[in-house]
This record gives structure tokens, C-alpha cells and sequence, in this order.
């Protein structure tokens, strides 16, 4: 019996970690800069936010982990 819950709950922890990823809210209009990232390796060190158009220098500073399909 122990042996099935610690799979199920592996098994939830594994799908979640999987799901979450990084996004950057900017500084300048407040929302959603529309990137994505999986990891922090993968935030370039300069981004344009879709939403204002204004450049955002060093964005993983901005960046919120956020749970939910990339």
C-alpha cells in the first residue's frame, strides 16, 4: 500500500515539475512580457515585451516560476 502511494505521488510531483516554467513581467507596463522559458539558462540577457514593445534588460531578474503548460 505504501509502496502505491509514494508512485502516485511521484508521479504527481514528476508531471508538475514539468510544467513549470519561467515568465517575465515588465517592469514598464506590469504585464505579462508573452516569454516563456523552462529553464533559467534559457533567458536571453535582453528581451522586447510584446505587450509595450520597450526593451527589458536582464529579464531573469523580472522572472516569476509559474506552473502551467510552456
Amino acid at each position: 500500500m505504501r509502496s502505491d502511494t509514494t508512485e502516485k505521488v511521484g508521479k504527481h510531483l514528476k508531471q508538475t515539475m514539468q510544467e513549470l516554467h519561467l515568465e517575465i513581467r515588465c517592469p514598464y507596463c506590469h504585464q505579462l512580457s508573452g516569454h516563456r522559458y523552462k529553464t533559467i539558462f534559457d533567458v536571453p540577457s535582453e528581451i522586447i515585451c510584446s505587450q509595450c514593445n520597450t526593451p527589458i534588460e536582464f529579464p531573469l531578474s523580472l522572472a516569476t516560476v509559474v506552473n502551467g503548460n510552456i
